[in-house]
């Protein structure tokens, strides 16, 4: 819509007050008229596909959780949600991509809490700023991971296990995905926080991990609850679950909050992000939309038989969970010397 406002002035003081007046009311209409657009772009939007990139391989868990969302997501709005998974330098490749983008709602990123992580580790060797660059959208889910061990350790609580590491300094080998990956740091803050000395062997992903697990290669590691499968065949051992909470996926398995230490948690969580400056208007309508297909009873059942917690909620509160975990996790590489 296009205003024009002319100025009609005199050199009395009637016209000056005149002009004035109008002047005002002018000013008065653009803003009215930048309110009635900023409303109509939130009630079209969207008007094109929207771009939803996973920072991460096809196949992977947080690959597979972006899927099941955009198809959800298209299904319930009539929306065409794209996805985008462009893997690499553990999921800043897909973020800067993301930073990049014109903040107009239509490309998205769709993160792991490795967005957290890999900044820290990569430090002046990244394009883009993990928090600034980001407006937040809507935390979707959380993660918990569980402390597995090998079967044969005489071991079958975590207290157990912290006491027999403990008399064996640098006898014991933990494993992970890879260098810097969340259960590699998670390992590093547990063996810190109970004053355990092992060493750390990192995998080109958590299956061959757990294959050295349960072949007595290593002695124990943190790993998704997607593994669940190998906890029930008796092959590894779960001692524990890293949230607050019990998991339904292994109800019977304590968390390190009830047994060993309160409000203990690390979770690999996922959720969505827009490019800074994105409009509120926009930024409240996937908030809302994404909430609402989230909290269908089909979405929670899928993503529970995965191991994740739905979560939801406003954008504000997704963007306090998501700073303080990029400062919580900074804070832990730097203790940890880890480099990439």
């Amino acid at each position: 819509m296009l205003t024009t406002c002319r100025w009609f002035g005199s050199s009395n003081s009637f016209g000056i007050a005149k002009s004035l007046f109008r002047a005002l009311g002018c000013a008065a209409l653009v803003s009215v008229v930048m309110v009635q657009s900023a409303d109509s772009w939130a009630q079209t939007y969207p008007s094109k596909p929207i771009r939803v990139v996973v920072p991460f391989a096809v196949g992977g868990p947080t690959d597979i959780m972006g899927r099941l969302l955009a198809q959800k997501l298209g299904a319930r709005l009539g929306w065409q949600f794209v996805v985008d998974s462009r893997g690499g330098a553990g999921g800043n490749i897909g973020a800067e991509i993301v930073a990049k983008a014109p903040p107009d709602g239509y490309t998205l990123l769709y993160p792991s809490s490795s967005i957290a992580v890999t900044p820290a580790l990569h430090q002046g060797k990244v394009n883009f700023d993990p928090v600034n660059d980001f407006e937040p959208v809507v935390f979707v889910v959380r993660v918990p991971l569980a402390f597995v061990v090998n079967p044969a350790l005489p071991v079958k609580t975590l207290r157990e296990f912290i006491d027999y590491a403990k008399v064996r300094p640098g006898q014991l080998n933990y494993g992970s995905s890879g260098n810097g990956a969340i259960d590699h740091l998670g390992g590093f803050f547990i063996n810190k926080q109970f004053g355990i000395d092992a060493q750390h062997v990192p995998y080109k992903g958590n299956d061959l991990a757990m294959t050295d697990l349960a072949a007595g290669r290593i002695q124990y590691l943190l790993t998704g609850l997607l593994t669940h499968a190998s906890l029930r065949d008796g092959r590894v051992l779960a001692l524990g679950v890293t949230s607050v909470k019990r998991n339904p996926v292994l109800p019977n398995v304590p968390t390190f909050h009830e047994t060993i230490m309160p409000n203990f948690d690390i979770s690999s969580w996922q959720g969505l992000l827009a490019p800074a400056k994105t409009p509120a208007s926009i930024i409240a309508r996937l908030n809302e939309e994404v909430n609402r297909t989230i909290s269908s009873a089909d979405y929670r059942d899928i993503l529970g038989s995965m191991g994740a917690e739905v979560v939801g909620g406003t954008a504000e509160e997704w963007g306090r969970y998501y700073r303080g975990e990029y400062a919580r996790w900074t804070q832990i590489v730097k203790e940890s010397g880890v480099t990439p």
